[in-house]
């Protein structure tokens, strides 16, 4: 069964017992440490609190708390069943190209029909369809589930406009000490590029600054970012929606760590077994989950300067320095007529971010291969967040030392590694889900001199001082080294 919204995961968690209902009221404005002293009751499960006090709108934290529950998310008995449907659907396209190898049609290449303008819904006319002629062949990667439009859409069966929009409503945990706004973690972002006419879709947090502004705190190497910077060149306004909830496959494709451009609503539908159903935002055209719980609908001024918001609490749990955001201006709120909130919780022990990028990246294996053909298998060990460690085994098409630095230097430019402060490449026979054998490896085939790769990367925003121009890479080349 594949869950179509919020709810059904919900109902699903509870007959499963991994759902834990807190009945009574909980205020979010007082004690930072009052959803932390929550989850650590819970041991482990999602936690749904039915009274926010000032809300009157559920909230649910850490439903992506451990890998079983993500394959739970994802009607699935394991997560390796994703994966494996992630290599037939790039089977299916590769037969789809070399069939249609002489066709000078570039839809018959990767999108199908009706999906020229890189998978926008057939029902929304815009100028972006004539723009794109040339729809890109990896942006269309899973163009089989592309997303379905939707007439009507259980996300706007209530809706709010202008001054009747106040985010300062809405059930945000306030994060730790230090922090100086409520912060939205769970949005998922969607804009469009002007050129192009693609949708894109991404995650940011988003600091609740008042009622009807947003500041959006997106790293400057997230293409969202890229394409703001693509709209003040054009003095136009930067339209952006942030989804909360829906299908949970829709948060899961937000934050899969990409290795090529994709489109991330075919992606969702991927990852659920079945296109996602979109519909047109009231305010905005853009494309949204159609059961969605709650959405948010606004520009960026292209003149607008940035603000400073002060420190922002990251996954791991600490603050991060304070980075110049972009203002968001609300101008509508749609939701369900009973809509749940969810959030996700940095540190208090949380896992879930570390979870859901592991597990992406594991399920997409498939599609970092074909940017990276020399790649076998890859690991993100949870004591580096899922992010500053990686464990690499590479096939070795000749006994060049050179493979092992042409795969770090490959990984070290995608998005999901290029904050990996060490990395570690073994051999294709070795297990890089065991640690054992990894040092093993290392003990036995790296020679410090020989085999240390040393770079020079873009600054980790999660360093709490953030603020050097590049931060120091390393790996190590343990693989067998063969001398003729």
């Amino acid at each position: 069964m594949c869950y179509s919204s919020l709810a059904d995961f919900l109902e699903e968690l509870e007959r499963l017992g991994q759902l834990r209902s807190v009945e009574t009221g909980v205020d979010l404005g007082g004690d930072p440490s009052t959803i932390g002293s929550y989850l650590a009751q819970s041991n482990g499960k999602t936690t749904l609190f039915h009274d926010v006090r000032g809300s009157g709108i559920p909230l649910v934290v850490g439903l992506f708390e451990t890998e079983a529950r993500i394959a739970a998310a994802l009607a699935v008995e394991r997560m390796d069943e994703i994966a494996e449907r992630v290599e037939r659907s790039l089977a299916r396209r590769e037969r789809r190209k070399t069939r249609h190898a002489d066709d000078e049609s570039p839809r018959l290449e990767a999108c199908p029909e009706g999906n020229v303008s890189a998978g926008l819904p057939n029902h929304v006319e815009h100028s972006a369809t004539s723009r794109q002629s040339q729809p890109d062949p990896d942006y269309c990667f899973f163009m089989e589930f592309a997303p379905r439009a939707a007439k009507i859409g259980a996300c706007q069966k209530v809706v709010r406009l202008g001054e009747d929009v106040d985010l300062t409503r809405l059930p945000v945990p306030r994060g730790p000490a230090g922090q100086n706004y409520p912060v939205i973690t769970a949005g998922q972002l969607v804009s469009r590029d002007p050129v192009s006419g693609r949708l894109l879709v991404g995650h940011a947090e988003l600091s609740i600054r008042s009622g009807r502004e947003l500041a959006v705190h997106w790293s400057v190497h997230d293409p969202l970012a890229g394409l703001l910077t693509v709209y003040r060149r054009r003095g136009e306004a930067m339209p952006l929606a942030i989804v909360l909830g829906g299908p949970p496959s829709c948060l899961l494709a937000a934050l899969a760590p990409l290795p090529l451009p994709v489109d991330r609503w075919a992606l969702a539908g991927l990852l659920a077994g079945r296109s996602l159903d979109v519909v047109r935002c009231r305010t905005l055209d853009l494309e949204v989950p159609a059961e969605a719980e709650l959405v948010l609908e606004g520009t960026i001024d292209p003149a607008a300067a940035n603000v400073e918001t002060g420190p922002l609490a990251v996954p791991e749990g600490r603050l991060a320095a304070s980075r110049p955001a972009p203002i968001m201006r609300v101008g509508a709120l749609t939701h369900r007529a009973n809509p749940v909130f969810p959030a996700m919780i940095h540190g208090a022990g949380s896992r879930e971010w570390v979870s859901i990028v592991r597990a992406m990246q594991n399920i997409l294996l498939p599609l970092l291969r074909i940017a990276i053909p020399e790649l076998s298998d890859a690991h993100l060990p949870e004591c580096g967040h899922g992010r500053r460690l990686a464990w690499v085994s590479i096939r070795k098409s000749d006994d060049s030392a050179a493979a092992a630095r042409r795969v770090a230097r490959s990984l070290w430019e995608l998005p999901a590694t290029q904050f990996c402060r060490l990395m570690v490449l073994v051999d294709e026979s070795v297990d890089v889900h065991d640690p054992q054998q990894v040092w093993a490896a290392v003990a036995a085939n790296m020679e410090p001199r020989r085999d240390t790769i040393l770079d020079d990367g873009p600054p980790d925003p999660w360093d709490p001082g953030a603020g050097a121009a590049t931060c120091p890479r390393m790996a190590l080349d343990a693989t067998v080294k063969r001398h003729e």
